[in-house]
């Protein structure tokens, strides 16, 4: 059964945890940077590499499969991934993607040939695993009241590291070209001038140490069956959470064996330390409440509030005698029902592992609405990743091919723009916007209508190729525009996916997630070149619309995709 995303405006938010909060955007950062870093640097390491007699066509093709290397191993290693953080816990695999990261980024900027930085990024994304470690850490830790604000916190983490790539990218790569030979380690035969593209891989490798450090210091474990061990009653708490999910009869014997299980049943909240305020004690006649997590300070009385409760749980065998109360355990929302409901003696006698709904007894993996919500996020990051890959192959291409002929550093110009416009939106867009439309789905679909014609404004920018200040003022605009739209875009995606499926399994889910997103950023920038190289061998103009207007169209299926998503 999926976890239903409540009313968010009847319990005041629960505080969120800054420092678990902390790390989690610090990794997500450094992933997102990790993916974008080649989206405007490989293009000129492709063009150094294979030289001036090199036709655009093959530029394209050889820079489109660089950046599609580090996606295309995540997708072969993150079901592996997912499974292995269901197992053994989330945050030791968060760390050791950080740490990975550091080496591998190494490894690129101190790339002899293009070989030698393929592999440094296929082995990089083989053991990044970062963001489908984060998404259910949030999921886990966090209720109705405040999962969109963190979701939208890491959606502008994923957002932000996009951006932030290519700047750092643009601004730092070639620092004796675009510096002069002045410029420290520039002198004839000096180290930048030899690896001209260490410099920006040096400060993402920077910042890998810091999102390290983070996580193992600031990061707390999430997985219920680790969390539960910690917590008062933990030896109850592990026992359940050690059960198969699937295995409803051992779940029933269990509860019968030890009632107090049921009262212990839901683990504490990471990232929602603070206990039940009054106004969201629970209520005897709204379920719902039963489905928010339990603070720590209420599993100390768990034993006690059962005993003291007026109805005991019975054995099957008991509902014979006539009408009684029983306690039915849900696994999938992870919650017993209140204590004292009526049930009906027939259905008493029935077994509770033949009283599975429906909706409990189809695995995760063949939910509709987990597959729906997995393809609409996989369809809407193939887009953006196509958009990501034409851009600098549109600006850095010269006027006559319809593109801008910017240099690396201009290009960085109106993506460093975007940067803060993107974060306010985020900030102080986004939660009004999203309460004004009521809801995760009116949001995404709205969103996705804007995004599509959005795209069209880039290749707008080459009306004035001659005037390079124009340009980049158009260019920044659209910027501007597009990255609060995509920044919503990302927030809900991820939101509705954690929202699709059980959170027992929620590495399982994130982990095919995060394979679906790793193939279409794989797939992505190498479609890209290939549709600007193949663009250019068109007998008319404007070839720099088409590429776009086509992404904007792939955009457009994701709508369709959404209007079929229905939340219980």
């Amino acid at each position: 059964m999926a976890p239903k995303l409540g009313p968010v405006a009847r319990y005041p938010q629960t505080t969120l945890d800054q420092k678990q909060l902390t790390a989690i955007l610090l990794a997500q950062l450094n992933e997102s940077i990790l993916i974008g870093l080649p989206y405007l640097i490989a293009v000129y390491m492709v063009r150094d590499w294979l030289g001036p007699e090199a036709s655009e066509e093959r530029i394209g093709r050889m820079t489109g499969l660089l950046a599609a290397s580090f996606c295309g191993a995540q997708f072969v290693s993150s079901m592996f991934w997912g499974y292995f953080s269901d197992r053994f816990g989330r945050k030791w695999l968060v760390v050791m993607s950080n740490i990975t990261s550091i080496v591998t980024v190494f490894a690129f900027g101190m790339a002899p040939s293009y070989w030698w930085a393929f592999a440094a990024r296929c082995l990089g994304g083989f053991f990044n695993c970062t963001f489908l470690n984060v998404k259910a850490m949030l999921g886990e830790s966090t209720d109705s009241t405040n999962q969109d604000s963190a979701m939208s916190y890491l959606g502008v983490s994923v957002g932000f590291g996009c951006v932030l790539a290519p700047v750092i990218g643009g601004s730092l790569a070639r620092p004796c070209q675009e510096y002069g030979t002045g410029f420290m380690f520039c002198g004839p035969g000096g180290f930048l001038y030899q690896r001209p593209y260490f410099l920006p891989c040096f400060a993402v490798a920077v910042l890998s140490v810091i999102a390290s450090l983070s996580s193992i210091f600031l990061l707390h474990e999430t997985l219920p069956r680790l969390v539960a061990v910690r917590q008062p009653g933990g030896a109850l708490l592990s026992k359940y959470h050690a059960l198969n999910s699937s295995d409803v009869s051992s779940l029933e014997l269990a509860v019968l064996e030890d009632p107090k299980l049921c009262m212990s049943l839901q683990s504490p909240p990471v990232l929602t330390p603070a206990p039940l305020e009054p106004s969201r004690a629970m209520d005897a006649t709204d379920p719902a409440a039963f489905s928010m997590p339990l603070p720590s300070q209420s599993l100390e009385h768990a034993a006690t509030e059962l005993e003291d409760s007026t109805m005991k749980l019975q054995p099957p065998s008991a509902a014979a005698e006539g009408p009684r109360e029983t306690v039915a355990l849900e696994d999938a929302g992870g919650w017993c029902s209140r204590p004292g409901v009526a049930q009906d003696p027939e259905l008493a006698l029935t077994p509770l592992s033949s009283r599975q709904s429906q909706a409990d007894a189809i695995p995760w993996y063949a939910s509709k609405q987990v597959l729906l919500t997995l393809g609409g996020y996989g369809l809407a990051a193939f887009s953006y990743n196509i958009m990501d890959e034409l851009v600098p192959l549109y600006a850095s291409a010269p006027s006559s091919l319809g593109g801008l002929g910017l240099a690396s550093n201009q290009l960085a110009l109106p993506l460093m723009a975007s940067g803060p416009v993107m974060i306010a939106w985020s900030v102080w867009g986004f939660p009004p916007v999203l309460r004004a439309l009521k809801g995760i789905l009116p949001t995404i679909r709205l969103s996705i209508l804007l995004a599509a014609p959005l795209m069209l404004l880039i290749p707008l920018s080459s009306i004035a190729a001659s005037n390079t200040r124009a340009s980049l003022g158009i260019l920044t605009l659209s910027f501007c525009c597009i990255r609060p739209i995509a920044a919503s875009i990302y927030t809900c995606c991820m939101v509705l996916i954690n929202s699709s499926g059980p959170r027992s399994e929620l590495g399982a889910i994130n982990g095919l997630g995060q394979a679906v997103a790793a193939f279409v950023k794989a797939l992505g920038p190498f479609v890209g070149g290939i549709m600007w190289g193949t663009s250019l061998d068109l007998p008319f103009p404007g070839h720099q619309f088409l590429v776009f207007a086509v992404t904007g169209c792939i955009m457009l299926l994701v709508e369709l995709v959404y209007v079929a998503v229905q939340l219980d």
